[in-house]
Order: structure tokens, then C-alpha cells, then sequence
């Protein structure tokens, strides 16, 4: 009861997600594309978070109390 609007845009965003894998799995099972794409993957696949000291003032960010 008053949640209806929140699931309704949750579903809403899953739905958008399960498009994109969709079209991640086509573009991998087509030869094709699979080839044409296969630059622009593995150059995403070399980018990783920063490793090292973080800063703390950034937001988003959660220290367990002492």
C-alpha cells in the first residue's frame, strides 16, 4: 500500500536493464558484430577502479563507526 508508484519504476528500470543484456548477448552471438566490437571491448576491459588511498571527503563513501 502506497509503495505501487516505487515498484512500478523498479520494474520499470529492470525491464530497461534486461534490454541491454539482451542486445549484449545478440551483439556476442552475432559474428559480425562480435568482431566489430571486439576493439571497443577490449579496451573496456582494461578499465578498473583506482587503486590506493581514497579520498575521504568525497560523498558516497561510509566508515564504520569506531
Amino acid at each position: 500500500e502506497g509503495h505501487q508508484a516505487t515498484w512500478s519504476f523498479l520494474d520499470r528500470r529492470i525491464d530497461d536493464v534486461m534490454q541491454i543484456e539482451k542486445l549484449k548477448a545478440q551483439v556476442r552471438d552475432s559474428p559480425t558484430l562480435s568482431r566489430l566490437m571486439a576493439g571497443p571491448n577490449w579496451l573496456l576491459s582494461h578499465i578498473k577502479a583506482p587503486r590506493g588511498q581514497r579520498n575521504s571527503d568525497l560523498p558516497g563513501r561510509w566508515t564504520p563507526p569506531s
